[in-house]
């Protein structure tokens, strides 16, 4: 190649799925899905909310289902508003992929990848070796995330969901 062409070739970094519990591939595979469902062309905080909304399986589930009944507010009207913000919501790429258990590269937006970094900041303080569910929410009631701002009106905050993985609520 010459100079000018090496120039213009993009690197493109894969997150490495081995950071991530099962739960937590699952809902970024979800998510992925979700990007091409609703047309959109990056994987950002409110499609991982929103996938987690619509796994009951998941930890991250029980705590915010934990903390509606605590607070009073309804998940299914967070789903709505994760939904919205995630149609019209305008995001920068970080040339960074998931690669999702299909093999379809979903491109994650800057701040997703913020998201993944705390997230795995939170499970290694946690003493987990693995990002899951509850680390993945904890990460996007953060301020400073987009998703923090529904979360945080509605309780779900830092704090709140600190509490619950400490006294083993949920």
């Amino acid at each position: 190649y010459s100079r000018r062409a090496l120039s213009i070739i993009t690197l493109m970094s894969t997150l490495n799925k081995d950071l991530l519990d099962a739960t937590s591939r699952d809902a970024l595979n979800r998510a992925s899905e979700l990007i091409r469902a609703l047309g959109r062309p990056l994987l950002v905080p409110e499609l991982a909310l929103l996938a987690l909304l619509r796994m009951p399986q998941s930890t991250a589930y029980r705590m915010i289902q934990h903390l509606s009944a605590q607070r009073a507010f309804k998940p299914a009207e967070l789903e709505s508003e994760a939904e919205s913000q995630a149609k019209t919501r305008v995001a920068r790429a970080a040339n960074f992929n998931y690669l999702t258990d299909q093999n379809v590269a979903a491109a994650l937006s800057d701040e997703m990848l913020v998201v993944l970094d705390e997230a795995r900041a939170i499970a290694l303080a946690s003493g987990e070796i693995y990002i899951a569910s509850e680390h993945l929410l904890g990460a996007l009631s953060q301020s400073g995330v987009s998703s923090a701002g529904m979360l945080q009106r509605r309780g779900v905050t830092p704090t709140a969901l600190a509490a619950l993985m400490k006294d083993g609520v949920v």
